[in-house]
């Protein structure tokens, strides 16, 4: 896998099985590495993994309950 990868807000809310609004609040919070560019927001890959590693990932009440 190529962990070099960016995923925009919608891709990484996909991966992570939460909401956009998690992901846009764990960006705003400083809890997940991200980057603006062009309105846009990018999140590396690497970033991702390391926000699951974290355990703070688990904070959207609306995300699926992992089994």
């Amino acid at each position: 896998m190529d962990t070099e990868k960016l995923l925009n807000i919608e891709k990484t809310a996909e991966l992570l099985e939460v909401t956009v609004p998690t992901v846009r609040k764990a960006i705003s919070e400083g809890r997940l590495k991200a980057f603006k560019r062009f309105s846009k927001w990018y999140i590396f890959l690497d970033d991702v993994f390391d926000f699951i590693r974290s355990g703070e990932c688990s904070l959207d009440t609306q995300s699926k309950p992992v089994k």
